[in-house]
């Protein structure tokens, strides 16, 4: 008499774990993260800006304004977004990479490898933007309910998908082969890298409202008690916006580490073993 074989089960992605492991990297990390979200910041603010108030002559000599066209205006200033985003978003998840194995973090040599990062970003901008490339119709109220839920659900779906995209990208150098590798990474663990997503935004958005709380109060004191001046809203306004900025840094550490417990996950390589695959 043969006794099946129990089938395996599941390894844990470990949550908990991940998200304990991310706040000590991002304050272990804490200069190399200030110095990248603020160049990022800086870089994001300029290019969108600029992109607002950009005018492009064509060759009849008249002038496009992309302030007077919201289409173009929004296009471009979505995939500048998800460039600058995209790309200190991998410098920070191979720098989570390397910290969880205890790897020598050089911030500098990581950028080379962005140049990997740039065909995932825009098949990632594609893919999401997707549902709404169909042209819009006359439904009922109903069906207009469940369409909204299903592009919902797509978005959500393809965050989770291609959650590892990036530090993929960082780290095999795989350019056109990120999304598909993420995608095979990320199964049965979708659900998990949804919960952490949940946890980051949460994450980021306390850290961006208690930062502009931490401004006000101090501008509040019997020190700056009347203050109305244009520097004391502007201040405010741009630490939380740095703040907003740290949570992002946050969630791009999780990435790094949700790519680095898949691999030990899914193809059995410890801490030490996945430094010298990919080098």
């Amino acid at each position: 008499m043969t006794v099946a074989a129990e089938p395996a089960r599941k390894v844990p992605l470990g949550v908990g774990h991940i998200v304990s492991a991310a706040f000590g990297i991002f304050f272990r990390q804490f200069w190399r993260v200030l110095l990248l979200s603020v160049v990022g910041s800086i870089l994001l603010l300029l290019l969108t800006r600029g992109i607002v108030w950009l005018q492009v002559a064509d060759i009849l000599g008249r002038t496009i304004s992309f302030a007077s066209n919201g289409t173009i205006q929004g296009i471009v200033v979505m995939v500048a977004t998800f460039t600058v985003l995209g790309t200190v978003g991998g410098i920070l998840a191979r720098i989570a990479h390397d910290a969880y194995r205890k790897r020598p973090v050089t911030a500098l040599r990581y950028i080379g490898s962005t140049r990997y990062t740039v065909l995932p970003i825009f098949s990632y901008l594609f893919v999401v933007i997707i549902p709404f490339l169909i042209p819009p119709m006359e439904l009922p109220e109903y069906a207009e309910i469940a369409v909204v839920f299903a592009i919902v659900a797509w978005v959500i779906f393809v965050a989770c998908a291609l959650f590892v995209a990036i530090p993929v990208a960082m780290v095999e150098r795989t350019g056109r082969n990120s999304l598909k590798r993420s995608i095979s990474l990320t199964k049965g663990y979708r659900l998990g890298i949804f919960g952490l997503l949940i946890i980051a935004f949460f994450v980021m958005t306390l850290i961006s409202i208690v930062s502009g709380f931490v401004v006000a109060a101090a501008f509040s004191s019997a020190a700056f008690r009347g203050t109305t001046s244009v520097f004391f809203y502007l201040l405010i306004g741009g630490v939380a916006y740095l703040g907003m900025v740290f949570g992002f840094a946050y969630i791009a550490i999780v990435s790094g580490l949700v790519y680095t417990r898949l691999l030990q996950i899914k193809e059995g390589l410890g801490s030490d073993e996945i430094a010298s695959v990919f080098d």
